[in-house]
């Protein structure tokens, strides 16, 4: 299986472990590796593509945003420097992602690359249950069992990282502490249970997210009128508040 989420662009190597060896992703230990590319995406694209090379990454992410893919999620890249000897970013049980640099691996890269980064990171978390933190999500220079190297360089990990968290474009007002009640709130809502009595653990969320959401006047608007229809015992359905906080979202 070829899995090409977020659009990627399937471009292939020949260089991988078939099948992992029976390791899978959605068992830990397993990680998401991050790279520079020290170069660009064609540069990388033209190395991955020598079987000699001996190397590969999962993923490629470019400074304009575009995903390209080297290797099927099912079989193991040869990318970390370490392949079957166990240990932390073992090839075996890891997803490589390299971003392009244009040569510069101490400068600095766009916001395209960062979302774009950040949402194939949760992506590719999301679905193998792995956590995404800087102990799942590391760098190359990170890992056990390889050569010395300062791989990926200037890339801002702890960006990747807090935007994947939360799923929310950069600048958005929330921070991931109130993005996750959010998302807590918004799973309960969405089971399809029915609220038309007040519910004192959906007053109390809402009131922990009001606390933080000062500044995003269209959601907190929207979260006050829901509020008071919670409170007063209104026939407020979850379906309904569900649909009036993602349409708030979407407009803030």
């Amino acid at each position: 299986m070829k899995t090409t989420p977020l659009g990627a662009r399937w471009l292939g190597s020949p260089n991988f472990t078939a099948g992992r060896d029976g390791h899978r992703m959605d068992v830990q230990p397993a990680w998401v590796v991050l790279h520079t590319m020290v170069g660009t995406v064609e540069s990388a694209n033209a190395r991955f593509q020598q079987p000699g090379q001996q190397a590969s990454a999962t993923y490629g992410v470019g400074l304009d945003g575009r995903i390209v893919q080297w290797v099927s999620e099912d079989d193991a890249p040869w990318a970390n420097g370490n392949t079957g000897t166990g240990g932390v970013g073992d090839n075996l049980d890891s997803i490589a992602i390299e971003h392009e640099d244009g040569g510069d691996f101490n400068g600095p890269r766009t916001p395209e690359l960062y979302a774009a980064s950040a949402a194939l990171v949760r992506d590719i978390c999301q679905r193998y249950g792995i956590p995404i933190d800087r102990q799942h999500v590391i760098g190359h220079r990170e890992c056990t069992g390889n050569a010395p190297t300062a791989c990926p360089d200037s890339l801002d990990m702890d960006r990747i990282v807090r935007v994947a968290v939360t799923g929310a474009p950069e600048g958005d007002d929330m921070d991931p502490t109130l993005a996750a009640k959010l998302d807590e709130m918004l799973n309960v809502l969405g089971s399809g249970g029915d609220n038309r009595e007040p519910n004192p653990w959906i007053v109390a969320t809402l009131n922990a997210i009001l606390a933080g959401v000062q500044s995003v006047s269209g959601i907190k608007s929207e979260l006050d009128a829901i509020k008071a229809e919670i409170e007063a015992g209104g026939s407020v359905d979850a379906a309904s508040i569900l649909a009036r906080i993602e349409k708030a979202l979407q407009t803030a």
